[in-house]
């Protein structure tokens, strides 16, 4: 009886002492560095890894973290494989995910070759999908033929290299964080081609050519630091706010580019052509150029400042192109500009404000529906005006004539006409006082009658 009692409390003990043995045996291995060691080859062949007979692939207490270190190679994921980390280090290599699905619960790495450039990359085709944490992308990120993309942030850094993301064929691109491309010098580049793009935090767009496509920004499209985005045929970018701090910004041949919140242009170009279309809720312009050309629309539901203290700003329409500003429009320093340009261009705005120069050619129009600021009382004060179109304002709040030209107000007239009926009078047909520093000048008087005893 006793023999018993010790043989079974014996087997007792060696079970417990294997069950803690195979604990800890799991413990060591639940965590497994997986690297290539082939050449070109399918993902699920292990004689292309260190780890054979097993290749990465997440199962049981077993993740991987798997290292692509081959040369002009191409890695082929030919079954669906779940992993914890991947990095493509070697160079010249591919990483090709067709019609399968690649998920990586953290980073994803594509690192620059040995020679610093960005030679390796990852290719998502034929509607395969990647999914990740953080992705840092220092080579070429290709999604083609109804790809999905789909990671936490995308980080396209550059030292000596230049990055590059391609979206093409109906392939998707979600990125829930930031997307940054123009965190370095030189900077990445992302095209986008009958594709979607979406951005739930900030977009820091580099060289960003965009046709066909919808992009989506939650957060802010940063255009910074000479950055560069075209938004082209067919093409909508949407974000709630704008940065274009020494950046160009273009929405082109029907493309359209919609800013629900601020567009901040310093030092920036923001330029809209060939039919493009720019919508934003209020635009600053400080020290940067405006344009609408060829046809193009510019609608802002706010304010339009244009020209600070910060900094003078150029805003010009030309070749038949609209603006609509429902808030105040303000040339804001004495160097900015206002400037419609030809003829068959119309601007509304509410408010007028103008402390530098709008000129206006023949067959254009600008009214405002609300304060013309400058005049009050009869009296026209500051700012420069060349009319040879129409500027309009709105006579019941500002009255409807202009009796004196103050100091430090220029009123050039080569056709055109300050009306405060939509042109039915000219209000300086008034006008009986230039005061020093005023001038009028009148290359055509455009029927002005100067009745006011002038």
């Amino acid at each position: 009886m006793q023999r018993s009692q010790k043989e079974s409390r014996a087997r007792i003990f060696c079970m417990l002492f294997a069950y803690v043995v195979f604990a800890n045996q799991a413990a060591v291995a639940d965590s497994i560095t997986s690297t290539w060691v082939g050449n070109s080859g399918n993902w699920s062949d292990p004689n292309q890894w260190d780890t054979n007979p097993v290749y990465p692939n997440n199962g049981g207490s077993n993740t991987f973290t798997a290292i692509l270190t081959g040369s002009g190679s191409n890695y082929a994921l030919d079954v669906p494989v779940t992993i914890d980390n991947l990095a493509m280090q070697g160079s010249n290599s591919t990483l090709t995910i067709s019609a399968q699905t690649l998920n990586v619960n953290n980073q994803i790495n594509v690192q620059l070759d040995g020679s610093g450039n960005s030679s390796n990359g990852i290719s998502v085709l034929n509607g395969g999908t990647l999914t990740g944490g953080t992705f840092n992308n220092y080579g070429t990120l290709t999604l083609d033929a109804n790809s999905v993309v789909s990671v936490s942030a995308l980080n396209s850094l550059a030292t000596n290299g230049s990055p590059v993301i391609q979206a093409t064929n109906g392939s998707q691109l979600s990125v829930a964080g930031d997307l940054v491309t123009n965190s370095a010098v030189p900077f990445g580049s992302l095209t986008a081609d009958s594709s979607t793009i979406t951005v739930g935090g900030d977009f820091y767009s580099a060289v960003s050519t965009l046709t066909n496509s919808t992009v989506t920004v939650t957060g802010t499209l940063r255009n910074d630091n000479l950055g560069y985005t075209y938004s082209g045929t067919g093409n909508s970018l949407t974000a709630a706010s704008a940065n274009n701090q020494t950046g160009y910004l273009q929405a082109d041949a029907g493309g359209f580019i919609g800013i629900t919140g601020v567009l901040t242009n310093d030092n920036g170009t923001l330029y809209a052509s060939s039919g493009g279309s720019i919508t934003a809720g209020s635009i600053t312009n400080s020290g940067g150029s405006i344009t609408v050309d060829s046809g193009s629309l510019l609608t802002v539901n706010g304010a339009l400042s244009n020209g600070s203290s910060n900094g003078d700003g150029q805003l010009t329409l030309s070749n038949a192109s609209s603006a609509t500003v429902s808030g105040p429009l303000t040339i804001g320093s004495p160097a900015s500009t206002l400037y419609l340009s030809g003829s068959g261009n119309t601007m509304s705005v509410g408010d007028l404000t103008n402390a530098g120069t709008l000129s206006i050619d023949s067959g254009s129009t600008l009214t405002s529906a609300g304060n013309f600021t400058n005049l009050s009382g009869g009296v026209l004060s500051g700012g420069t005006y060349n009319l040879g179109g129409t500027l309009a304002y709105n006579g019941a709040v500002s009255g409807s004539t202009i009796q004196t030209i103050d100091t430090n107000t220029s009123v050039n007239l080569n056709g055109g006409i300050i009306t405060p009926d939509g042109g039915v009078t000219n209000a300086l047909d008034g006008l009986n006082t230039i005061n020093s520093g005023g001038s009028l000048s009148l290359s055509n008087t455009g029927g002005l009658s100067l009745s006011g005893g002038l």
